[in-house]
């Protein structure tokens, strides 16, 4: 097992990476400290172009499970007119009404994109830049995300939404919820050995060095075994060999609820992608299978605090259990003031729920504590 080591260098590493290229007007800050957005807003895109927002969208179309599942999260869902219908995406109170504006596979169609008279278009990195190109070509302003790799990179691209389309106050709420939660997860893995894990998925591929899962599975004390091997970065094809040979101590299983009755046992989850190879590991014969929802582990959006949490406690019961009888949250307002609290800690679901972030909510959330507004 690999020892954990928190160290100030691994925190500013996290805080610098992954920040998106900006210009222009960025978000404005009121008097109190609250973040707010400002027009024209101007940022560079995934297709290398300096996007200008000259307004704030009353029109957006998301195509993008995550984006989807941002717009969301920052108290943005009135604004979206067109989506990706899918599971991925249907899942979100209220956006199976939403018009979809894609093939069964994800990818834009441009002439149904078109015909919902968008302010504003957001791609998701997978989409084709020629789509991109086409938009433009039409006259509408199409912003397209670099893809994620971690969790800080998560932060970024909320921020980054919430400054495209107007929703500054909720994207900076969201992220603070995450900072919190991510704290806590921290406190309780940072004296305690990694456990060694594994996510199998679909034809024997895993996600493998810079992406954001196993930097969720490094956050929550996980050691991801296929790091322990010659690949290069992203998702990578494993041989049944290499995996009878890592013998993780943990599996990791994700399902889609939308496609089955209820929450599957770890092996349910696991049925369809458990070769033999997986089927010998010590983590499979033992039960060690964490299960989670697959709208929030793959979609690097505000929910994949879920797993995480989902992770941590399966694998470090004692000391998140210790961790959260209180908890000590540093909060960072967006006039550059930093407060330090320690409190009875909030236990946060682990499948969660759309919380409506706005300023009612937040306010809401303000009565019974002066600190930070915080998901329940």
């Amino acid at each position: 097992m690999h020892r954990r080591l928190v160290t100030v260098l691994m925190v500013a590493l996290l805080a610098t990476a992954g920040v998106p290229a900006l210009g222009g007007t960025v978000a404005a800050q009121d008097d109190a400290g609250t973040a707010t957005c400002s027009y024209p807003f101007t940022a560079t895109d995934a297709t290398g172009t300096e996007v200008t927002v000259s307004d704030e969208p009353e029109r957006v179309v998301v195509v993008g499970a995550s984006g989807t599942q941002t717009m969301w999260e920052i108290g943005a869902q009135d604004k979206v007119v067109g989506i990706w219908k899918s599971p991925s995406t249907t899942y979100l109170d209220g956006a199976a009404n939403v018009t979809g504006v894609a093939t069964q596979f994800g990818y834009a169609n441009v002439e149904e994109v078109l015909a919902q008279n968008p302010d504003l278009v957001l791609l998701a990195n997978i989409q084709k830049n020629s789509t991109a190109e086409k938009l433009r070509q039409n006259g509408t302003t199409v912003f397209k995300f670099h893809a994620a790799s971690s969790i800080q990179d998560v932060y970024e691209k909320t921020r980054l939404t919430g400054k495209l389309v107007g929703n500054c106050e909720g994207a900076e709420e969201t992220v603070t919820w995450m900072q919190n939660q991510v704290q806590k997860v921290q406190a309780a893995t940072a004296n305690v050995e990694d456990e060694s894990m594994l996510y199998p998925m679909s034809a024997s591929y895993s996600p493998g060095a810079n992406t954001f899962i196993t930097d969720i599975m490094r956050t929550a004390g996980a050691h991801n075994v296929v790091l322990d091997g010659d690949f290069g970065g992203g998702y990578v094809q494993l041989s049944g060999e290499f995996v009878v040979q890592q013998n993780p101590e943990w599996l990791l299983a994700s399902y889609t609820p939308a496609l089955v009755n209820g929450t599957p046992s770890g092996t349910e989850a696991l049925e369809s992608v458990a070769t033999d190879a997986l089927k010998q590991t010590q983590a499979y014969q033992n039960g060690n299978i964490v299960v989670v929802n697959s709208n929030y582990l793959s979609q690097p959006a505000p929910r994949l605090v879920y797993p995480l949490l989902n992770i941590t406690k399966a694998l470090h019961p004692d000391a998140w259990a210790a961790v959260n009888a209180t908890t000590t949250t540093t909060t960072t307002s967006a006039s550059g003031t930093t407060t330090t609290t320690t409190t009875a800690a909030t236990t946060t679901s682990a499948e969660g729920s759309t919380p409506g972030f706005g300023v009612l909510a937040a306010l809401a959330a303000l009565a019974g504590a002066l600190v930070v507004a915080r998901r329940r």
